[in-house]
């Protein structure tokens, strides 16, 4: 389910800096931390913006401090339920010590791709906001997107579909009209896109091949290129190895008691379903 939200708090901050700033002010102690481009990611260290309830604590953060990222409430869509994705239940009460809300990015009603923001909200001993993760793309006010019609957009799709994987390439399902604006590590302009699968072949045969594709919706030009096949092995022994079984062990890293894992030790588990 999508929500968008729309809750009126405090005037919030017009320009990141001072949004920066107001947020610093309103929790001394805050930490923040950047990625290599300069983007605030994330925000934690202090309680932030306690509520009445979890929902409207996100709320709340979202409507005074979304300018930190240039955002507006208008520009994120809650993906979790409304009052949160629950989340480390404590084994006594069965109760969540969290809720989770997260948002995707949108441009004038269009998804921004692989763009979203994540509240942590506690939900048993307060309801303040614990933790901002941002992986979120600056789209210039007034900006607007070119939207295509569904059959130039399929169009579109099946030649860029056909340029990355050949004339026999599928399109799988309807393009999707979207913002393109780079990556976590490659930001860039605004574009108008689509967004969608293209496959060849079949599993199991040789060339099979899918793709997640987001190409310029003006002209057609591959933005983004993702292969959502797994490949195990070497390039020698890739097609041997993608049609037989696998043999090996797979384990992970986890903690081994309910506390933040800060606190609990380490420890080496199986994943035997893996």
């Amino acid at each position: 389910m999508l929500t968008t939200i729309a809750v009126t708090f405090a005037v919030a901050a017009t320009t990141a800096p001072d949004a920066l700033a107001q947020l610093r002010a309103s929790t001394p102690g805050i930490r923040t931390h950047q990625t290599p481009s300069g983007q605030i990611s994330r925000v934690f260290g202090k309680p932030m913006n306690a509520a009445g309830t979890p929902s409207l604590s996100a709320a709340s953060f979202i409507e005074t401090h979304g300018r930190v990222w240039e955002l507006d409430p208008m520009d994120l869509t809650l993906t979790d339920p409304m009052d949160g994705l629950p989340l480390m239940h404590d084994p006594v009460t069965g109760l969540p010590k969290f809720r989770r809300f997260r948002y995707a990015q949108t441009s004038d009603g269009l998804p921004v791709v692989d763009a979203s923001l994540t509240l942590l909200v506690q939900a048993t001993d307060g309801t303040a906001v614990v933790l901002a993760a941002a992986d979120v793309r600056a789209i210039p006010e007034g900006w607007q997107p070119v939207r295509r019609t569904p059959t130039d957009a399929s169009a579109a799709a099946r030649l860029a579909a056909a340029s990355v994987l050949g004339t026999d390439a599928v399109v799988v399902g309807t393009p999707q009209p979207c913002v393109y604006a780079g990556t976590t590590d490659q930001l860039m302009e605004p574009r108008s896109a689509l967004e969608f699968v293209a496959t060849r072949s079949v599993p199991g045969l040789p060339g099979y091949a899918k793709r997640r594709l987001v190409v310029d919706a003006t002209n057609g030009t591959v933005l983004h290129d993702e292969d959502m096949i797994l490949h195990c092995g070497s390039v020698s022994t890739l097609a041997t190895t993608a049609m037989g079984d696998i043999t090996g062990t797979v384990s992970g890293r986890t903690n081994n008691g309910w506390s933040a894992w800060e606190c609990d030790d380490t420890v080496t588990v199986p994943l035997p379903w893996a």
